[in-house]
């Protein structure tokens, strides 16, 4: 320890007088050494001393008139809130009783080095008997008041156990606030809307404030300068106050505390009596402890409901979106089916004039009508599979089958519509399996379609066939831009469009990756896509050699509600 300078010669002093002289550099040393508690250490120095150099000058009060003679009590007002001060800052009884030995050591070593031992042995004992009722005094109140705050939080933390929505705990709230203190018989909670506070709960004859839908502007009355200036008020009576009904209860004394979160402000509690002129420094204490927990439970609770009524929300917005899909899907499945008809006509007189030697103006656009009937029948089985596909699945029906082959054929397709374009099949042998012949084909074909239409022009599109342990592997590469990573969680539902084409393509309905990985799925196999800059876009399949039923596929299919 850091000594405490003494003086050359001891002094003939009274100890109350030398205590008076050097209690500012008593309370510095105090303060030096009680910084070495934990909670101490983070408090702001006005906070950290509170009532001690109160306390100091009362007791030399003290030791003077005993001195002096008179009959007078050791000080223990002052004891009594510095307990509570404590408590509310989180200190145990321990940290308390320490903070006044620390005090008596600080006062002792003075003493002793620069008082001559005659007046010690006169005027010490008064010193330690006034030092050790403070001690027991604070001790008795921090534990009164800390037992009854646990009583107290006991019953919030049960009230907010028996009703979880924030209404029905504000209820149970007020009844535990109004038992709580003999001296309040008048409880309103209002919560902040806004700019405006509303009320909520109340009881004590203001339930007209309810009723009314009564509200006040933060700023405007008691409650609105509690919040605004974010502090507790203690007021005599209600001439301050907006609520009608409040002014007319004729109250002795109203206290109201902010509620507060994290620094922001979500309510206002106000507690009034008709009976007492104030309420003791331990019921303050109390209601800040009360509505400090209350205040966690209601944001809680606020979060909880703001969370289920968008969850409601969402799952009514699932609903109709799933009612719109269904009516959307059954729309485009009647249309589908009976557009087959009137193309049907569309296609064989296009053939039909095709037989006969039309002028070549007359040819051309005979054939213009015959490729888009083309497109729109294709259009029109893409739509029919998507149908499927979100009813009962696509049905597959598997027979012995070639991949190889079926990759020949499709490629011979493409030579003749994209002559611009190198196809380069790698295979090696007969990859043979039990597959849907007509639905692969239909998978290879927009695959390679794919490939056309976003590859970069004139480069060559590779397709791999190889084996892969009980799977057969197909592997089709492009080069080009790559996939938006943005695109890429979303490329195989239905209706998604890519970008950035090729000239000369026009874009489809969306449906081609969405119908390859249904057809896979069916098959129970597996697609995926690789893409970047460096090494192109790939787009694989893996198909196991035996496809079961498509009943057994339907079991484990889940689709994903299409995005219109």
């Amino acid at each position: 320890m850091e000594k405490l300078g003494p003086s050359e010669q001891p002094r003939q002093r009274r100890l109350a007088d030398f205590i008076r002289e050097r209690s500012a550099e008593i309370m510095a040393e105090w303060e030096s050494r009680v910084r070495r508690l934990p909670l101490a250490q983070r408090l702001e120095r006005p906070a950290l001393l509170d009532d001690m150099p109160q306390f100091l000058e009362e007791l030399c009060d003290y030791v003077s008139e005993v001195r002096a003679g008179a009959n007078s009590a050791p000080p223990k007002r002052v004891s009594h809130s510095h307990a509570l001060d404590r408590l509310e800052l989180g200190y145990d009884v321990s940290d308390v009783v320490t903070e006044y030995s620390i005090l008596r050591e600080c006062l002792l070593e003075l003493a002793y080095r620069e008082l001559a031992p005659a007046r010690l042995s006169a005027e010490m004992p008064r010193l330690h008997e006034a030092i050790d009722l403070a001690i027991s005094e604070s001790v008795a109140r921090f534990s009164a008041a800390h037992d009854r705050t646990l009583r107290a939080l006991d019953r919030i933390s049960e009230a907010s156990l028996e009703q979880p929505d924030v209404l029905g705990f504000l209820n149970k709230l007020l009844g535990v606030l109004l038992e709580t203190t003999q001296d309040v018989d008048m409880v309103k909670i209002m919560l902040r809307e806004g700019e405006d506070l509303v009320v909520r709960v109340a009881a004590g004859g203001l339930e007209e404030d309810i009723e009314r839908g009564f509200r006040v502007r933060i700023g405007e009355g008691l409650a609105g300068r509690i919040a605004s200036e974010r502090k507790p008020m203690m007021v005599a009576d209600a001439c301050d106050v907006k609520s009608e009904a409040l002014r007319t209860l004729s109250l002795r004394a109203l206290y109201g505390i902010p509620l507060l979160h994290r620094d922001e402000v979500i309510g206002v509690a106000l507690m009034g009596s008709t009976t007492a002129y104030q309420f003791s420094d331990e019921d303050q204490l109390l209601f800040r402890t009360m509505t400090g927990r209350a205040t966690a439970i209601i944001v809680q609770g606020q979060i909880h409901e703001r969370e289920k009524l968008a969850r409601e929300e969402a799952a009514r917005l699932a609903r109709q979106l799933e009612d719109a899909l269904e009516l959307r899907d059954q729309v485009m499945g009647v249309l589908s089916h009976d557009i087959r008809t009137p193309l049907g006509v569309i296609k064989v007189s296009t053939a039909s004039l095709q037989a006969q030697g039309l002028a070549d103006a007359q040819a051309r656009a005979v054939r213009r009508i015959s490729t888009n009937a083309d497109r729109i029948e294709g259009m029109i089985h893409d739509l029919l599979d998507y149908t499927r596909a979100r009813g009962t699945g696509i049905p597959i029906h598997p027979v012995p089958t070639d991949l190889v082959e079926l990759c020949k054929q499709i490629i011979d397709s493409m030579e003749q519509l994209h002559s611009s374009r190198p196809f380069h099949l790698q295979a090696a042998g007969k990859m043979q399996g039990e597959w849907d012949r007509e639905r692969l084909l239909q998978v290879i074909a927009n695959l390679l379609a794919n490939a056309v239409q976003f590859g970069t022009e004139s480069t060559p599109i590779t397709i791999t066939v190889q084996e892969a342990g009980e799977q057969v592997e197909l592997v089709v590469h492009n080069e080009g831009t790559p996939i938006p990573a943005d695109k890429m969680p979303r490329l195989f539902e239905a209706f998604v469009r890519g970008d950035g084409s090729a000239p000369g393509h026009e874009q489809g309905l969306g449906l081609g990756l969405f119908i390859v990985k249904q057809i896979v799925l069916a098959h129970g196999g597996t697609v995926e896509v690789r893409s970047d800059e460096t090494s192109g876009t790939a787009f694989t399949v893996r198909l196991p050699r035996r496809s079961g039923t498509n009943d057994a596929r339907l079991q484990s299919l889940t689709l994903r509600p299409p995005h219109p």
